[in-house]
């Protein structure tokens, strides 16, 4: 029984073993024939993703070597000629194929035809220029190196003096404006006044001579009361024909009539007069409370600020009138007016003018022209003096502009620097550089400029300091200030883009040009300063440059004259005048800073401290800082470097993307690969019998 069991487990025809054993096996099979594939496939992704990006690293190799002057990164060949380097990079690393019956685990195979190299970003995009510009300089220029000269200002604590200086300056002019207009309204008041008094004198000595007439008539007459007039006028009345030998009496009547008219007329309009007065010494009686008030304001403050200067110790000796002043002068007025009312009044009410009324009036118009003669004396030469005053006070203020101007006018006389001659050969390279508007030849700067999307607007804030007159040179130095203290407090980013423009770029005074590949670019020592600027010649550059060191060092020196004022001008009682006087000399001594930074010298910040200086390097570091804008100053960086290397840097590429499609052959079934791009396993792109596969990288400096 045992042995038919076994013969039918072995021979029988019904195939159970055989499917169980492909239902074992096939599926197994069909794992290692995916699992190899997937396997050989991934092998090939890591080794064409190697492949490419070594192809891009190496491309990026191939920099221009001129660029290496300004710390530059960018690549010499076109992308046509760097594509084909590129797939014969790829190719040369793929796996080789070996001829042979052998198996061979890959066989990749470069597609040429799906080869792509992409410029990303090339050195005209100012983002890339700015980025390679702060590697080059983060090794090079030790932040702590560009805030040196920033110490040297708080060291001498010279900005927050120059913040008082500033400050100084602007409280002199807003007192010099309210006592220009305290001295004009008391001028204004002193003419009313005058002619207040004049109209008083003429009317009284007017009415004397009529009170005179009316007494020699009355004398003619034989009147001494009213009963001799009512007596006069009857006899007239009953015989008319008496009225030849009584014209005297008419006479006598219509004069009188007419001066008592007269009188109250001529009183009103002295009256008028007055108040015009009035109204006058009130508004410098304003003027004068507002001037006091502004005085007591700034004392207080000078006594609380811990950085009070000297001069503020002028706010002491500004002149204010007291209420008695005004008090005296509108009394002084009144009684004129009051007298001259009470003439009125003895006028109106008299009946008959006889030697009784004619005394009385002469004594009432003899007291009244001694008050008009006693109120000019003394009122008068209240005013002489202060119009003296103050006249010798614009005279000291005129001798101090012209010494301010005499100073700026020779600054400007040691402006030039560019060319010897009226002819500047810097001409031509203007032109290229910032093109010719009249020729509509836009230039290398706004083409960058136009690159970055930065709108070509010329501000006029990048050319304000240029040498005109002493007294715009002394506001220009107080507008500097205040833009020097903001940068001081509210320090920026930006020092490393500062330092790797003189590091690379060429100045004035830059000694280091004559012996290095600085001194045979075009722009001969002014690269820096056409960077600042951005203006259309050597000159102009120079002058701002030059026109901003000076208003600079006349700002500091006029803060020393501020500290050390002279007495005398203390005294005059002008904050205004003090400050011309600081200006004008701190004028002279900025004149002799510069004459020794154009030499290339260094020159103290303050005379003080004489260990502490700067240079014109330097203070081009400071204006750079002042006048910062990145976006200009690298467009105009760019314009430069592609006039000196003669290659446009949108050539110049810094960001490069390439990539490429290789493909393997499958083993066993490419379906099923296939199957697993779907399921996102692998990313292959199946072929027939092979699978392609595409690799991209991006590499940049």
């Amino acid at each position: 029984m045992k042995k038919h069991a076994w013969k039918r487990l072995f021979v029988s025809s019904k195939g159970s073993v055989s499917v169980y054993l492909i239902v074992i096996i096939v599926p197994i099979f069909l794992f290692h024939a995916v699992l190899i594939d997937y396997a050989r496939v991934n092998l090939a992704e890591r080794e064409v993703e190697m492949n490419v990006k070594t192809g891009v690293r190496s491309l990026l190799s191939g920099f221009d070597t001129n660029l290496q002057t300004y710390g530059l990164f960018g690549l010499t060949e076109n992308m046509a000629e760097m594509k084909s380097t590129f797939s014969e990079i790829i190719s040369e690393n793929l796996t080789p194929q070996y001829s042979g019956t052998y198996i061979q685990l890959l066989d990749a195979q470069l597609n040429a035809n799906k080869v792509s190299l992409k410029s990303v970003y090339t050195l005209a995009n100012q983002i890339v220029f700015r980025q390679q510009i702060l590697e080059d300089m983060k090794y090079k220029a030790p932040i702590e190196y560009s805030l040196e000269f920033v110490n040297k200002f708080k060291k001498t604590d010279v900005t927050k003096q120059l913040n008082a200086s500033a400050q100084f300056s602007g409280n002199a002019e807003k007192l010099e404006m309210l006592l220009e207009q305290r001295n004009t309204a008391l001028d204004d008041a002193w003419n009313e006044a005058t002619q207040f008094l004049d109209h008083a004198e003429t009317n009284r000595t007017l009415y004397d001579g009529k009170i005179a007439k009316l007494q020699k008539l009355a004398d003619q007459i034989g009147l001494n009361s009213l009963g001799n007039i009512q007596s006069s006028i009857a006899t007239i009345e009953q015989n008319m024909q008496q009225m030849n030998d009584n014209h005297y009496i008419i006479e006598y009547m219509a004069l009188l009539q007419e001066t008592k008219l007269s009188i109250s007329y001529d009183f009103t309009m002295l009256s008028e007069d007055y108040n015009t007065v009035i109204e006058k010494l009130k508004l410098a009686e304003n003027d004068n409370l507002q001037l006091s008030n502004e005085k007591n304001r700034l004392i207080n403050e000078a006594n609380e600020s811990p950085d009070k200067l000297s001069s503020d110790e002028i706010f002491q000796h500004i002149l204010i009138y007291d209420l008695e002043y005004f008090s005296q002068y509108k009394t002084g007025l009144g009684k004129i007016l009051a007298s001259f009312s009470g003439l009125k009044t003895r006028l109106e009410n008299a009946a008959i003018i006889a030697a009784n009324f004619s005394q009385q009036w002469m004594q009432d118009s003899d007291s009244m022209n001694e008050q008009n003669l006693q109120f000019r004396q003394q009122q008068g030469a209240k005013e002489d003096q202060r119009k003296q005053a103050y006249s010798q006070m614009n005279q000291k203020k005129t001798e101090q502009k012209d010494k301010l101007n005499q100073a700026v006018q020779e600054a400007k006389k040691a402006l030039n620097g560019c060319s010897l001659f009226g002819n500047d050969s810097f001409n031509p390279i203007y032109a290229k550089l910032n093109g010719v508007s009249s020729q509509n030849t836009p230039g290398l700067y706004n083409k960058y400029q136009n690159y970055n999307s930065n709108l070509e607007v010329m501000d006029a804030a990048e050319h304000p300091y240029a040498l005109e007159s002493g007294e715009k040179a002394s506001k220009n130095a107080t507008s500097w200030i205040q833009q020097f203290s903001g940068m001081m407090t509210g320090f920026r980013d930006e020092l490393y883009l500062d330092e790797y423009t003189l590091s690379k770029f060429n100045y004035r005074t830059d000694s280091s040009s004559n012996d290095s590949d600085k001194a045979n670019r075009p722009l001969k020592n002014q690269e820096v300063e056409y960077i600042l600027y951005g203006l259309n010649s050597c000159a102009a550059n120079y002058s701002a440059a030059y026109g901003e060191m000076y208003v600079m060092f006349l700002a500091i020196r006029t803060l020393e004259q501020l500290i050390k004022p002279q007495n005398e001008l203390l005294n005059a009682g002008s904050p205004l005048l003090v400050f011309l006087a600081a200006a004008a000399q701190g004028a002279v001594e900025a004149l002799d800073d510069m004459s020794n930074l154009m030499k290339g010298k260094a020159v103290p910040v303050l005379k003080k401290a004489p260990q502490i200086t700067v240079d014109y390097k330097e203070l081009l570091r400071i204006f750079m800082l002042l006048h910062l804008d990145d976006g200009k100053m690298m467009s105009r960086m760019q314009a430069l470097i592609e006039l000196n290397i003669d290659v446009p840097l949108e050539q110049k590429t810094t960001y490069i993307q390439g990539s490429a499609a290789v493909s393997v052959r499958l083993w066993f079934i490419p379906e099923l690969i296939k199957s697993l791009n779907s399921l996102g396993i692998s990313h292959c792109r199946v072929q027939a019998n092979r699978c392609e596969i595409t690799k991209t990288a991006v590499m940049s400096y």
